[in-house]
């Protein structure tokens, strides 16, 4: 089996500026994830999908790959994750000169996952008979509380909505 890890580190973050390349614990957060792609042994290729120059030296200098800076089509604001990672595929087996039979892309935000989280998650992904894996973890708190959500163009705050009880966490594992 031919294994391709992507990171997707986009530059243009809303919320915190630079945020895949902020210093926790003296390094980079893009650091963690990329150190725990190398330390999981599962992967043939380690490939870090970047619109920036200062994260692609970045993902360079700890071990992973840049095949190219990712073009402005795929780094704006409403763009799909899956659309990335298809892009780097695509790029990566025709660069490398191998298909990639599955692709697990790791979030550059969750630093704090065990390097047995990866391969534990790709065996039972192995053992069953599924198309796709999300990691999920249950939430200590609804994620919609405190949060606005418009209606006829007003905010309104939720507070009682239990509808979503989990979130993503992990890893989203892909089949060819």
């Amino acid at each position: 089996m031919n294994l391709l890890c992507t990171i997707c580190a986009r530059s243009g973050s809303k919320g915190l500026k630079n945020k895949n390349i902020k210093i926790l614990n003296g390094k980079p957060l893009i650091f963690y994830t990329i150190d725990q792609a190398i330390k999981s042994k599962i992967f043939d290729k380690i490939v870090v999908s970047t619109d920036s120059k200062i994260i692609r030296n970045i993902a360079l200098k700890y071990g992973a790959i840049s095949l190219s800076l990712r073009s402005k089509e795929l780094s704006n604001d409403s763009i799909s994750k899956i659309d990335v990672i298809k892009d780097v595929h695509k790029e990566s087996e025709i660069f490398f000169k191998k298909d990639f039979d599955h692709i697990i892309d790791l979030d550059v935000t969750s630093p704090l996952r065990n390097v047995s989280d990866i391969s534990q998650s790709y065996r039972s992904f192995k053992k069953s008979n599924s198309d796709n894996l999300l990691s999920v973890c249950e939430a200590r708190k609804n994620p919609y509380f405190n949060m606005l959500e418009y209606q006829n163009g007003n905010p309104n705050v939720l507070i009682n909505c239990l509808h979503l009880e989990t979130i993503i966490g992990l890893t989203i594992i892909i089949k060819n």
